[in-house]
């Protein structure tokens, strides 16, 4: 695998936490297992744009 397929998995790897966030829906959540929901679902988010920057990374690494 070489640094530009590295970089074209980071590009999907956000596509996808886009996605994602952009699947909650508007608005107030009611309700404490909604609440927690969410949150899992920005810990998700995050860990996806985490996963991303690390994929960067390598593919840099892999050209320097």
């Amino acid at each position: 695998m070489d640094d530009a397929d590295l970089g074209g998995h980071a590009s999907q790897i956000r596509r996808v936490a886009l996605e994602l966030e952009g699947a909650l829906p508007a608005g107030q959540w009611q309700g404490p297992s909604q609440l927690e929901c969410r949150v899992r679902i920005m810990e998700i988010r995050d860990d996806l744009y985490r996963v991303a920057r690390l994929v960067e990374i390598a593919a840099r690494e892999m050209t320097g």
